[in-house]
């Protein structure tokens, strides 16, 4: 298996979006930051349903920096810097590792079947009794 490369620190990327209303529809949100920023390569959204901010990654800093300057809706829009920022890559690399450490591998072709009529066959059969 080849070794897993680690996701470089890149200051200035992430921007941090104070929504000022909760967020309903997450996918509708995501969908409308991508097509109107193209340049947003990664939208975090912590709670898929009410939530109050968003982390946007972008793909260099100038382009972070001038997405605030624009703004987004009635948001209050600030790149991550110092202490805070360090800590989202750090909870960013550590979802990451839970993710690749997990080894529930998705099963395909005969295996699936196989462990499919395996389950199958294990369980009690119950008849009915109509007298």
């Amino acid at each position: 298996e080849p070794p897993k490369t680690v996701q470089a620190f890149t200051s200035g990327v992430i921007v941090k979006v104070a929504l000022s209303e909760p967020c309903v529809e997450s996918k509708k949100l995501k969908e409308e930051l991508k097509t109107n920023h193209s340049n947003v390569r990664y939208i975090d959204i912590p709670h898929a349903y009410g939530s109050l901010e968003l982390y946007l990654r972008f793909d260099d800093s100038k382009n972070a920096r001038e997405f605030c300057t624009s703004g987004f809706k009635d948001s209050k829009c600030d790149v991550l810097e110092g202490e805070e920022e360090q800590n989202y890559w750090q909870k960013i690399e550590e979802s990451r590792s839970a993710k690749l450490k997990n080894d529930n591998r998705k099963q395909r072709g005969r295996d699936k079947l196989l462990k499919k009529a395996e389950k199958q066959s294990a369980k009690h059969i119950r008849f009915e009794n109509s007298d």
